[in-house]
């Protein structure tokens, strides 16, 4: 790594073209390395991030398409690792940083032979996430073995890299993780927009009624959320913003559910400004854009306890967190948040969590922080097993 700007490959999962939300996402992390190194985006399906070609150097390493089929899309897994590990083998890299992509141990431990520091940075749990959409459509049992072999490819790519960023501490566990080893850095920055998402609309002026915003998929469990606003009746009204796979359950949606669709990421702050609350229902997360963005509205969030959430909500000061995925404790929790709750001290509390903890510049801070400390380890030595020191908060 060079002393005054490192480049770092930062290393994306495959995806869709039309997927906004891993658009935004990596923007959001692209932006904040780019305060301290020299960017490159390494991607198996360049057009998730053709939006910040003007930006970045993009480097597309095959098309990123998985074929239908369980032993087909294997085999084109591991094609994929393979074409990963002989670019990022090519590469003058001095930092790899998988993001999202961390069951990609192959070009990992390719990447970490050709003497770069390699950063797993996971998003969620990923294994989760498609035993969601792999239950759908296969046997119960098949799709929980595939999902086993997810998570141990995960668990080898942690093992492999030099250190693991996540979100929150809380995170790190779900993810079989110790938040206290020098290994994993467990406070990975996120960083909101502050003047595009602010308090444009004041509590006590905003109308009874919660939005959910992100895309239908699977493991956001919309049947959830349509039966808890069946739940909350006429009295809250329930919006949903984004569309997805699971866009059909709409159609037995209850009377007080709006679906507004697809909106650009620049509207998404009006819906969010106008809510009392968002709220959420996820199988996995790892810390949701939208809660920054919520938090930076003004607006508190309903989540149910999973990945990185319960470290970013505070009952009754930032939203709620209830304990799994239901639609009764999701109704309950939302009806406290919105009737009972001091709308002024949430909007309060969120919009300083925003400002302090969710700050680009707390953000790039971090990630300076962690930059230097892998320079100051690991250019010693590349025998041993080396560990991430903490970064402080």
């Amino acid at each position: 790594m060079s002393a005054d700007s490192p480049t770092v490959s930062v290393v994306i999962q495959p995806g869709k073209k039309d997927n906004g939300p891993m658009t935004h996402q990596t923007e959001s992390l692209c932006d904040i390395l780019s305060a301290v190194a020299t960017v490159q985006i390494v991607a198996l399906n360049a057009a998730v991030v053709a939006p910040l070609a003007d930006d970045y150097d993009i480097l597309e390493v095959g098309d990123g398409q998985f074929p239908d089929g369980i032993a087909a899309a294997a085999v084109q897994f591991l094609v994929n690792q393979i074409r990963l590990g002989v670019a990022l083998a090519r590469a003058d890299t001095d930092v790899v940083l998988f993001y999202g992509a961390t069951t990609y141990a192959i070009p990992m431990a390719i990447a970490r032979l050709g003497g770069a520091d390699v950063i797993a940075q996971p998003k969620g749990d990923v294994a989760a996430a498609c035993y969601a959409d792999w239950r759908r459509s296969t046997p119960t049992a098949v799709a929980r073995v595939l999902a086993t072999g997810v998570k141990l490819l995960e668990r080898t790519g942690f093992a492999v890299a030099h250190g693991t960023a996540v979100y929150t501490p809380t995170m790190a566990r779900s993810l079989g993780l110790d938040p206290e080893s020098a290994s994993v850095y467990a406070d990975a920055a996120r960083f909101v927009d502050t003047e595009a998402f602010s308090v444009d609309t004041p509590p006590a002026e905003r109308p009874d009624h919660v939005v959910f915003v992100g895309r239908l998929d699977a493991d956001k469990r919309i049947d959830i959320i349509l039966e808890a606003a069946r739940q909350l009746g006429p009295e809250i009204d329930v919006t949903l913003v984004g569309n997805g796979p699971q866009a059909d359950r709409l159609a037995d949606a209850p009377p007080n559910v709006t679906h507004e669709g697809w909106v650009p990421h620049d509207e998404v702050p009006a819906y969010l400004a106008d809510a009392q609350a968002v709220i959420l229902a996820s199988e996995q997360e790892g810390l949701p854009t939208v809660l920054l963005e919520a938090y930076a509205c003004g607006t508190p969030v309903v989540a149910p306890r999973v990945g990185g959430i319960e470290d970013a909500i505070t009952d009754a000061l930032t939203g709620e967190v209830y304990s799994t995925p239901d639609a009764d404790q999701l109704a309950a929790s939302a009806r406290r948040v919105v009737e009972e709750y001091d709308s002024d001290v949430l909007a309060q509390n969120c919009r300083a969590i925003a400002e302090g903890r969710f700050s680009r510049a707390a953000a790039v801070d971090r990630y300076r922080t962690m930059l230097e400390q892998l320079s100051t380890q690991y250019a010693a030595s590349t025998t041993t097993t080396p560990e991430i020191a903490e970064v402080p908060t």
